[in-house]
């Protein structure tokens, strides 16, 4: 009551006290200016919504007199809030996510001015599931300004452009198809078949990776996952071929065996190449002579290493990191070039009926890898400049223990019970708070708002501080794409 009458970010406080009831949590309090507006959105949705097509018509947004009255064009910025606000009101019509997804299948976008999808942002966080998209008859004249939108829509099969320039552009239905993995038809025209689209969807699956870290980089083009997927399953069938393809004469391997105590297989098909420095001493001689360089020699290592068996169908039993390795030589001799570093843990299942060998083991890899050579032409763009192996036992998980021990008369020993942990009260983000988060995040820190929710949506789970002290970190190690171009 002291404040009433004290000025607050320009404008005079005003506290009295009232009888009334505090509001329910759940209960909206908007101003009746706002709720007015709030009642015109709603009638533009609900005239523009098709329930047979469930599609909702947002085209010529501009023509619509009840937005004209409201002065929803007189600048750009009026017309992006409105637009994001109508978004989001036909998002919040529904009470589940799968209500919505069956509900809104279809958006129409046509004939709107539309020369950025930034202007259109909220179509992607609000309505991620839609089917069909029609954003003909706008200004989109590179796919530059379509690329907030990449995978975005993972489950969009139709999409048209028609009456945009960037329609004209050489890489236009590569980026589309590249960008949206369930399209199918592009302007009228079939680009998949329904057969090459459960195709493409299985290429993103995540195996054997899955459990990514917060700070992954992988580069571009998803290089890291495009190795390992394939790594794995050719050094479990086809060494050979494997070392043909991604090692040359510049490759190194080592091999580093730690028989830690537990379940034990024999490793005398390991130990005779292995630099496990415990064992012989950081000077020794053949500690140098065991870092195998050169494709061939690898290839007639690898011939005498026992037969394995990774479980590339379970993504659980693997950990990856992956960072960019920068300042390599360039092959081309064109100054330095960037790499990737990879740290994979595993297991793998021991296979050798010639040395009798079969169990379990874990182990630690990485990679470091680097551009192709230009001479001979490459089969990948890029190649294995070291790999590092290092071996463990593997030791099965101990059975779990009662957490309690509750005690019998008879056993005069008190339990040690811990002090209950009071677990944190878990609060609900909705789309609106996302989205204020990712538009606060990218305002912070100079970010696009594709990365500002990676950032956002990682290991921080929504917590801006988190997200933002992890930016800070690695923000040396994001590519120019990650940030908002000055114009």
């Amino acid at each position: 009551m002291r404040l009433s009458g004290f000025a607050f970010a320009g404008a005079n406080l005003t506290i009295t006290e009232t009888d009334e009831k505090m509001p329910a949590k759940d209960v909206e309090i908007i101003s009746k200016e706002a709720q007015e507006t709030k009642d015109k959105l709603k009638a533009v949705l609900a005239r523009r919504y098709n329930p047979e097509q469930r599609l909702l018509d947002l085209s010529a947004l501009g023509a619509d007199d009840i937005l004209s009255t409201m002065g929803t064009f007189d600048s750009q910025t009026l017309a992006e809030k409105a637009f994001k606000a109508l978004v989001h009101l036909a998002s919040q019509q529904y009470k589940s996510s799968e209500e919505k997804k069956d509900a809104i299948q279809a958006v129409s976008l046509a004939r709107n001015d539309i020369n950025d999808v930034g202007q259109v942002i909220q179509l992607a966080f609000s309505l991620p599931d839609i089917k069909r998209l029609d954003v003909s008859g706008n200004k989109l004249n590179t796919t530059n300004k379509l690329a907030k939108w990449q995978h975005r829509f993972k489950h969009l099969n139709e999409l048209h452009l028609t009456g945009n320039p960037v329609t004209t552009q050489p890489n236009y239905v590569t980026d589309m198809l590249q960008w949206f993995p369930c399209l199918q038809n592009l302007d009228g025209q079939q680009v998949r078949t329904p057969e090459e689209v459960a195709a493409s969807l299985k290429a993103l699956e995540p195996t054997p990776i899955a459990q990514w870290p917060s700070n992954l980089r992988d580069g571009e083009n998803n290089v890291a996952a495009t190795f390992l997927q394939s790594f794995f399953s050719a050094f479990d069938t086809d060494r050979e071929r494997l070392v043909a393809e991604l090692y040359d004469s510049d490759s190194w391997f080592s091999l580093s065996v730690i028989p830690n105590s537990g379940r034990a297989l024999a490793w005398k098909n390991y130990l005779k190449y292995s630099r496990n420095i415990q064992k012989m001493g950081p000077r020794n001689l053949a500690n140098t002579q065991r870092l195998f360089t050169n494709g061939s020699v690898i290839k007639q290592l690898w011939k005498a290493l026992p037969a394995t068996s990774h479980p590339t169908d379970d993504p659980s039993r693997w950990l990856v990191d992956c960072h960019t390795f920068p300042h390599l030589a360039d092959p081309s001799g064109a100054g330095s070039a960037m790499g990737l570093m990879i740290n994979v843990h595993g297991q793998f299942e021991e296979n050798d009926p010639s040395a009798n060998l079969f169990g379990t083991r874990t182990f630690t890899r990485t990679f470091i890898l680097g551009p192709s050579k230009p001479v001979p032409p490459p089969p990948h763009p890029y190649r294995v400049l070291s790999d590092q192996l290092t071996l463990f036992n593997w030791t099965p998980a101990p059975e779990p223990t009662p957490a309690q021990q509750v005690p019998t008369q008879q056993d005069s020993t008190p339990s040690i019970v811990p002090e209950p942990v009071m677990a944190a009260p878990v609060t609900t983000i909705t789309d609106a708070m996302k989205m204020q988060l990712i538009e606060e995040l990218s305002k912070r820190t100079g970010m696009t708002a594709e990365y500002s929710e990676l950032c956002l949506s990682g290991a921080a789970n929504w917590n801006f501080d988190i997200a933002l002290q992890s930016f800070e970190q690695q923000k040396a190690n994001l590519p120019p794409m990650a940030f908002v171009a000055v114009p």
